[in-house]
């Protein structure tokens, strides 16, 4: 299979136009990507992290960086093709819910932050 390493997939590029917002999170991004090193980036796992990271600095109190996070979110999810909207849909916001239902505080708390686009998706 060829590959040009000097382009960046739709996946890495929408990952990494949303991690810009939250610089907190780029030490657990980096530690991600040590582990994967040498294999193909599992965008939907990456995903999954930052899901963990959102519901963690929920949890903590940290919301500071939502506003542009899930604005940076909804970017994409307008501008992306479906496989960046699936990543979105399933990798992040499907996993938010997941995560975020076996604390006591419970997915509605990140409605407020989504913009029309995220919350189609939430709601599905």
């Amino acid at each position: 299979m060829w590959l040009n390493v000097g382009l960046m997939s739709a996946s890495q590029e929408a990952f990494q136009t949303i991690i810009a917002t939250v610089p907190d999170f780029q030490p657990r991004y980096q530690s991600f990507l040590a582990d994967w090193q040498g294999e193909a980036t599992p965008w939907y796992l990456a995903m999954g992290e930052l899901a963990h990271y959102v519901v963690e600095a929920y949890e903590q109190g940290d919301t500071t960086q939502y506003q542009k996070l899930f604005s940076a979110v909804e970017r994409v999810l307008q501008n992306g093709d479906s496989e960046v909207q699936n990543l979105i849909w399933v990798g992040l916001l499907e996993d938010i819910q997941n995560i975020a239902s076996h604390r006591s505080f419970g997915p509605d708390v990140f409605r407020s932050w989504l913009g029309p686009q995220s919350l189609i998706a939430w709601t599905k």
